[in-house]
């Protein structure tokens, strides 16, 4: 409120359209469509730090391209659940039960087979666990990205018990800022990261937070250690969610961690994630750590961890 509006009103002033600009808490941000010399004013404010450019953020396929697609197989766990110990885990009872999961990506289908019981509008409000880029009140997958990458989280066709996902009691939310119309600017990310902190617009309540924000995607218009993100993780950790991020496929040169993914705000966020083959060797086309972005002169570990990535059903 103290910073940003004297900005707005210069802004307004400048005859900015008010329905272009768009305010945000979660990061200090504001984002409009100026004029060029409007522009060139505002590189001359002093009480504004950067500026840059809305771009598109690019999502991170799966390889190759695509997910394969497969029959269902009754009585079955995926080969890289095993290869993670998944099973173990869910013998101690660590099966996401409880927990909700928020997919920022194109979306989710939400009549699929292996996702529709664990859709967390079962429970709640659809504008408590699905956020539309432009305001859709309905769930859906414009790219079938968000979908696979729902599937790896929580996916399970129960009615023959084939096993698709790690934490397949766990509920799902979803929002869709990505590949759905041309050019998804960076504000409908923070708008995804905002809205986590609050999905029912009332902040006395916490049972609408997620606890985990998956992110398989990358923002490759940032330069490598300057980004909007940063303040926006910080929020999200200390509101107790987990933020993991594909490390993106560039590999395999190092240095290649797609931003976001190669910030550090400390060793566990954002997490980042490799891919390895069938053969638990790095995968040729996942991307290398260590970070671009200098930590009190050292370059950060990345990724923190890395997972079964080729050949994902």
């Amino acid at each position: 409120r103290s910073s940003q509006q004297p900005i707005l009103d210069f802004l307004l002033i400048e005859g900015v359209e008010g329905q272009t600009i768009r305010k945000y808490w979660i990061e200090n941000i504001i984002y409009a469509d100026v004029s060029e010399k409007t522009l060139e004013k505002l590189m001359k404010d002093e009480r504004i730090m950067e500026i840059g450019l809305e771009t598109e953020i690019q999502t991170i396929q799966a390889f190759p391209k695509g997910a394969s697609i497969l029959e269902s197989v009754p009585a079955s766990v995926e080969s890289g659940l095993e290869r993670i110990k998944a099973p173990f885990m869910w013998e101690k009872g660590y099966t996401g039960y409880g927990t909700k999961i928020f997919v920022i990506d194109s979306g989710t289908d939400p009549f699929h087979q292996s996702l529709k019981r664990q859709n967390a509008w079962h429970n709640n409000n659809i504008s408590r666990v699905w956020i539309g880029t432009n305001g859709e009140n309905f769930t859906y997958d414009c790219e079938s990205h968000g979908t696979h990458v729902t599937g790896t989280a929580v996916g399970l066709y129960r009615e023959n018990e084939d096993t698709i996902g790690v934490a397949f009691n766990a509920e799902w939310m979803a929002g869709n800022p990505i590949g759905c119309n041309d050019g998804f600017p960076q504000n409908t990310i923070i708008e995804m990261f905002q809205w986590a902190l609050n999905p029912d617009n009332n902040s006395s309540t916490t049972d609408d937070i997620p606890n985990v924000i998956n992110n398989s995607w990358g923002d490759f218009s940032l330069g490598s250690c300057s980004s909007i993100y940063r303040n926006a993780l910080i929020a999200l950790e200390n509101a107790d969610i987990a933020v993991m991020f594909s490390a993106g496929n560039e590999g395999p040169g190092d240095r290649t961690i797609s931003p976001p993914a190669n910030l550090e705000i400390n060793p566990v966020n954002p997490m980042s994630i490799g891919a390895l083959t069938t053969g638990n060797n790095v995968a040729d086309f996942s991307s290398r750590g260590p970070s671009r972005c200098l930590v009190n002169g050292e370059r950060p570990v990345k990724p923190e961890v890395s997972a079964p990535g080729v050949n994902v059903r």
